[in-house]
């Protein structure tokens, strides 16, 4: 009966993500993780990784949200979906480089999953998009004409 009291919250919480709603997805993973906790077996690391993910999107990127997907992802290694959350928590978090490497590792055990490749993709937007290069030549444009700007101008003779 708990396993399928656990799998019932499991499922709301995902209705609530579905619905954009990770506050409320929140609170049903975790009311699958202390369901779950009450039986004597491994933990499911598919409610703690998307605890943590629900967590990251509520605007708690760091920390907990972190240790959840982190320690999901190292527990169950070749599940990609824990590594995709992981992922997604690192780029909420503002690690696009870590966000980048998980992807990676993800997209090596399911090479089609499109999630995976529409996160990594974002990923390295953020790492090496054409804003980034952009945003430094006009800051170096801009500190060249100051410099002009300011120079001592001597007068010709």
């Amino acid at each position: 009966m708990a396993i399928l009291s656990a799998q019932i919250s499991f499922k709301k919480g995902l209705a609530a993500l579905v619905d954009d709603d990770p506050a409320v997805a929140v609170v049903h993973f975790r009311e699958a993780m202390r369901i779950e906790d009450q039986r004597a077996s491994r933990p499911t690391m598919r409610f703690l990784s998307y605890y943590g993910y629900c967590l990251a999107r509520t605007g708690r990127a760091g920390g907990d949200a972190l240790r959840a997907c982190e320690t999901a992802a190292a527990r169950e290694p070749r599940d990609a979906d824990l590594l995709l959350n992981l992922g997604r928590v690192y780029m909420l978090a503002g690690k696009p480089k870590a966000a980048r490497s998980t992807l990676d590792r993800g997209l090596r055990i399911s090479p089609g999953n499109r999630a995976l490749q529409r996160e990594r993709a974002r990923a390295e937007l953020c790492i090496s998009g054409p804003h980034r290069s952009n945003l430094a030549d006009r800051s170096r444009s801009l500190a060249a004409r100051l410099l002009t700007a300011l120079r001592p101008r001597t007068a010709a003779f």
